[in-house]
């Protein structure tokens, strides 16, 4: 291979979750990694089932906040590429130099999203058992396995036995790393941002709302604010129906498909906020949270709590059930020194996961790769 100034880069992102579940952190990583590599020295082009016109591309973009000068990339598929970098962990996304495992592809959907069920069960499994088959074959290209956290990369280990490099996913701090509010300015409510889908388990809310009421905080209330997709619809019906059922109606706001603006102004104005979602594999959200100065609870069985976190509950505090989590929200609303605790240490870690870090990581890793190809 002849060494380029600037190599070419297809960059390949196709998952049929998006069209089922909504808008995620793996479109916004497929979005990052073009915007990284184009920012340093490559050419790149993104291919992807949900980034196939400039319409959707813009959209996305706005959805997660990002500039649209920082779109400087091609769209659809190139001929003859240096280097394929295939973000999803998909086999839908065909042979790759280098891949990004959002989560185990490979496993069976519900050991890791433990609140799925119905027909998105069942495609999971068949989706799983699909990339089980194919994955050994797409293996024989790849150069570098790259994981979003040492959650992903354990179970990816397993499924391969290949350990994979760690590589945190970008997080937009921009509109939230800035002067945190105190607390005596934030408003009454729990916030938990979440696709609002069966395997996020956003049925956590209603349990928040439960634990808000018998605690007596009568001025409090549950804000879940996410993206929707096809099944939603369904989600927040039962929700509503647990919310009648369990009388907290009152003590449950669901908004749906927040703008950017809208959830910057959720973040910063949270008194708490609590993760629904077991075993997630890194948690975004939760970063955003903190750089707002927002204390955040998460649950331990998830890469949130070991590497977001480090395990350390001067940064924010993990909950393994639902008597555990009343305690860990008691604590954080009673005691103001705890909530100021969390919030300046929240802060403080926050700050190493901005999407500037990932830009340098991924660049530099994939400039390797390619020098390793060109000397074959």
């Amino acid at each position: 291979m002849v060494l380029r100034s600037k190599p070419l880069v297809l960059v390949r992102h196709h998952m049929t979750g998006y069209m089922l579940m909504g808008m995620g952190g793996a479109e916004y990583t497929a979005l990052e990694t073009a915007i990284a590599l184009s920012k340093n020295g490559f050419r790149v082009y993104l291919h992807g089932l949900t980034l196939d016109t400039p319409h959707k591309l813009v959209r996305l973009a706005k959805f997660y906040g990002i500039h649209l000068e920082d779109l400087r990339f091609g769209l659809g598929d190139c001929s003859d590429p240096d280097i394929i970098f295939n973000t999803s962990g998909d086999v839908l996304s065909g042979l790759a130099d280098i891949i990004y495992f959002h989560f185990p592809s490979s496993l069976r959907t519900d050991i890791y999203y433990s609140g799925i069920r119905g027909l998105l069960k069942i495609s999971g499994y068949i989706y799983s058992f699909f990339n089980r088959l194919v994955t050994p074959i797409s293996l024989k290209r790849v150069k570098l396995i790259l994981a979003n956290s040492s959650f992903t990369a354990m179970l990816v280990e397993k499924m391969l036995f290949r350990r994979p490099v760690i590589v945190y996913p970008p997080v937009n701090l921009n509109g939230l790393k800035n002067n945190p509010l105190p607390r005596e300015e934030r408003d009454t409510y729990v916030l938990m941002v979440s696709r609002i889908s069966y395997e996020k388990q956003p049925e956590k809310a209603i349990l928040v709302a439960k634990i808000l009421k018998q605690l007596g905080l009568t001025r409090y209330r549950v804000v879940l604010a996410g993206a929707i997709g096809k099944y939603s619809k369904i989600v927040m019906k039962r929700l509503m129906e647990y919310a009648d059922k369990y009388g907290v109606e009152d003590y449950l706001d669901i908004r749906v498909n927040p703008s950017r603006e809208e959830l910057i102004e959720l973040y910063r104005k949270a008194m708490l906020y609590v993760h629904p979602t077991e075993r997630e594999h890194f948690g975004i959200s939760i970063v955003e949270a903190m750089a707002a100065g927002t204390p955040v609870i998460v649950p331990i069985n998830s890469g949130s709590w070991t590497d977001i976190l480090s395990k350390n509950i001067n940064i924010g505090l993990p909950y393994k059930g639902p008597r555990d989590l009343k305690y860990k929200i008691k604590q954080v609303i009673m005691n103001h020194d705890i909530w100021l605790t969390l919030s300046q240490n929240g802060h403080k870690r926050s700050l190493f996961f901005d999407r500037t870090r990932f830009h340098k990581e991924i660049s530099a890793y994939t400039r390797l790769v390619y020098y390793m190809l060109s000397k074959k």
